[in-house]
């Protein structure tokens, strides 16, 4: 990993550094704060502080009793939506955990560059923190060979996984898998810190070019969010919307600013 990060104001400075390495086979992952543990959510250790805090005495930091603690919250899951889960693999299940928010040992990122930058920018929660993109190299595993992975030590994977949710597709998306905490982050391969003050500027670009909230997570959840939070921002700023002009403006440019932290 390079010693220090490179920092960008635009789209363009991200491509420019891209430019001599786009021959690679290169992963991607935004964090909206530079200062965020780079790790699955698993095994972060602001997880594992918050699992104790709340009584979890059992929760300690080794690898193994998080996992045991990782079983324990599947297999609740399971007994109340069997059908749900039916048939899936563990990996499959893992993912589709992941997405509804349950701490696993997989951790998520994109193939574009692009995407990752959205996210490093995105969360109305950390405006005042610059945000940060991670270049990523290493071992690629399909969804079809991951199995035998699952419960290799000391080792991260990047898994390309098979594009068979809308999410996953719309944002070009993989995972890394880390079986035991800090393996993660051998894959950085180097950092891009985004300033704080840049990252409106960048998410315009982004929407610009059509990167924003609601293409990236194309379902009605999502898209009700975006037109909820641009009128309660509307609101805030004024006292007369024009509603015809705010509608246009939820579809054209006003979709890009809001995005929920990638786990």
């Amino acid at each position: 990993m390079e010693s220090s990060p490179t920092k960008i104001t635009s789209i363009q400075d991200l491509l420019n550094e891209l430019e001599d390495r786009k021959d690679q086979s290169l992963y991607f992952r935004g964090e909206a704060n530079s200062t965020w543990e780079f790790g699955a959510s698993l095994f972060r250790k602001d997880y594992m502080t918050k699992a104790r805090e709340a009584g979890k005495t059992e929760i300690k930091d080794s690898k193994m009793s998080l996992e045991q603690y990782e079983e324990g919250m599947i297999a609740e899951i399971i007994k109340h939506f069997p059908i749900e889960l039916k048939n899936l693999t563990r990996f499959e299940m893992l993912s589709k955990l992941q997405h509804h928010g349950l701490p696993t040992k997989l951790l998520d990122a994109t193939k574009s560059p692009l995407v990752a930058m959205f996210f490093a920018c995105a969360n109305n929660d950390e405006v005042d923190k610059d945000g940060i993109v991670y270049i990523l190299e290493g071992e690629v595993v399909r969804q079809k060979d991951v199995g035998d992975k699952l419960n290799e030590q000391e080792r991260a994977f990047i898994v390309d996984p098979n594009y068979d949710h809308d999410r996953v597709r719309a944002q070009q998306g993989a995972f890394i898998l880390e079986n035991e905490f800090g393996f993660a982050k051998e894959l950085i391969s180097s950092e891009i810190i985004i300033p704080m003050e840049y990252k409106k500027d960048i998410l315009e670009q982004l929407h610009f070019i059509g990167i924003n909230s609601y293409t990236l997570f194309p379902d009605l959840d999502h898209m009700a969010k975006s037109v909820k939070e641009f009128y309660i921002q509307k609101l805030s700023e004024t006292t007369f919307i024009n509603f015809s002009r705010g509608v246009t403006a939820v579809f054209g440019a006003k979709v890009y600013g809001t995005a929920e932290a990638s786990t």
